[in-house]
């Protein structure tokens, strides 16, 4: 092999390396993002996964479901039976958290996540979608190596060195790199690229700007050069940590970089776990500098050790043949995954035949980081659920049941119990998903008719007062938009 290749070939041998005490870092991490958003879900058992609820199985296998998916949150309705797999699911992460068997139980939270995502779709966002594929990857990586119940007891293999390297490593880290370079590519528009206008839009929709946006909000110079620092570092923070230096500062420069624009996102804009989903699935990419350092830091307080000789381990390894069709597996989707996020910009001429996505819905490793792209979307406004009583009286429902008020409300982002919530009732507006809004009408008073029987209610109108955001801080007047009305 000539020279030139052979440094070609181990320069990216190096750019793709993992430190596996940052990988089990990043277990930890990603474990109480498992358990932290089944408590988030586990809060609307009832609304979003049972048959009685606004998103009843039937719905689901009529307008989103594939004949390849799996799920066993679909076998039944019932609240106790969904409540049992939340429970599961629990325990799984807990003994990922732990470190305990730790391939088997990545694998099972793997399982469990892809089948409540097949479950309801019409409640999920981008950070469920890099938190299952970053979980599809983990299954492939050395999670449990260190800071583990695997690596006390001596189960975990752990070699001469730290670093990791392979085609599930490479996988993740294009994984990473793919959120944030095709978000970047997807953004063709003038509010990104020449108008800067696109945080001045984000920050105006009240259904997503917390109060740290709005004090940012006011200042329209300032806002544009945040949209064009946002463009910048999304197109090229993500290379960053391809670049491959002594010390890997490159990587931690473009880490940094990264962290600090979900910091951002998660002070500014409402967006659930997102930002907290982002800123674990970059602990794996942390460099040995970084992890020397918290190694030593971690010595000070805890008793376990961190050995560079061999050790034994009661892990049985696979046979040969089956780690190489592993290894041409993953590097087959490597390549897959890589060819699917350049389908989804818009302005890619080719285009993948719908044989060719059975592979990406039966692993769930679809994916489409067009996150605010390639427009920021301006229809903004708020919720009524126009309650009407017997005596032709009004109450709105949204407000606990007080009187119609047609005013715009304080805070609306505050209205919505969690993101679940937020993100549903903006599926709610699009005219595609018009099929769902009769089933959450009709949810919404029954509900609110067995919880009060002195004040039932015969009719119920889903209104959206929708407020269209405009240049120069204008809004366009207010249009009460009727979505659906229930008897």
């Amino acid at each position: 092999m000539p020279r030139i290749f052979r440094k070609i070939l181990i320069s990216a041998r190096k750019a793709i390396a993992l430190d596996t005490r940052a990988l089990s870092l990043f277990r930890i991490g990603i474990a109480l993002v498992l358990l932290a958003d089944l408590a988030i879900r586990a809060q609307d058992i009832g609304l979003f996964y049972s048959d009685d609820g606004a998103v009843p199985r039937s719905l689901v296998r009529f307008a989103a479901w594939n004949p390849v998916y799996f799920s066993l949150h679909m076998f039944s309705g019932n609240v106790m039976y969904i409540a049992f797999l939340f429970s599961l699911s629990a325990v799984f992460a807990l003994l990922l958290l732990a470190g305990y068997r730790t391939r088997l139980f990545t694998i099972l939270s793997w399982l469990m996540l892809v089948s409540l995502h097949n479950r309801n779709p019409f409640i999920l966002q981008g950070g469920d979608d890099l938190l299952r594929n970053a979980l599809f990857w983990a299954m492939f990586l050395p999670l449990g190596r260190h800071y583990s119940a695997d690596a006390f007891s001596g189960r975990a293999q752990k070699g001469k060195r730290f670093r990791f390297t392979g085609p599930a490593a490479a996988g993740y880290i294009l994984l990473i790199v793919s959120v944030y370079f095709f978000s970047a590519l997807q953004k063709h528009s003038a509010e990104w690229e020449t108008e800067g206008s696109a945080l001045y839009y984000a920050l105006s929709m009240d259904q997503v700007a917390l109060p740290a946006g709005k004090l940012l909000y006011p200042y329209p110079v300032l806002l544009k050069i945040l949209t064009h620092l946002v463009y910048v570092i999304e197109l090229l923070a993500g290379i960053m940590l391809l670049v491959y230096r002594r010390g890997q500062r490159w990587r931690l420069a473009g880490i940094a970089l990264l962290a600090g624009l979900h910091i951002g996102i998660g002070f500014t804009i409402y967006v659930g776990l997102f930002f907290i989903i982002g800123l674990v699935t970059l602990l794996a990419l942390l460099p040995p500098a970084v992890m020397d350092r918290f190694d030593r830091l971690c010595k000070r307080f805890f008793p376990w050790k961190l050995r560079r000789e061999k050790q034994k381990t009661n892990e049985i390894a696979p046979p040969a043949f089956l780690r190489t069709g592993i290894r041409w597996f993953l590097s087959a989707t490597v390549l897959y995954c890589f060819a699917w996020n350049f389908i989804n910009i818009p302005y890619f001429p080719y285009k993948l035949d719908p044989p060719a996505k059975i592979p990406a819905a039966l692993l769930r490793i679809d994916q489409n980081w067009g996150m605010f792209a390639p427009k920021v979307f301006k229809d903004d406004g708020w919720y009524m659920l126009e309650g009407i009583l017997p005596d032709s009286s009004l109450i709105d429902l949204n407000r606990g049941g007080a009187a119609i008020d047609t005013n715009k409300p304080a805070s609306i982002v505050s209205m919505f119990p969690n993101d679940r919530h937020r993100k549903y009732s903006e599926n709610l507006l699009m005219t595609f998903n018009d099929y769902l809004r009769p089933f959450y009408c009709y949810y919404v008073m029954k509900k609110w008719n067995a919880a009060h029987p002195d004040r039932r209610i015969i009719t119920l109108r889903l209104v959206y007062m929708k407020e269209v955001s405009l240049p120069d801080y204008e809004t366009a007047p207010v249009e009460r938009c009727v979505l659906s009305e229930c008897r």
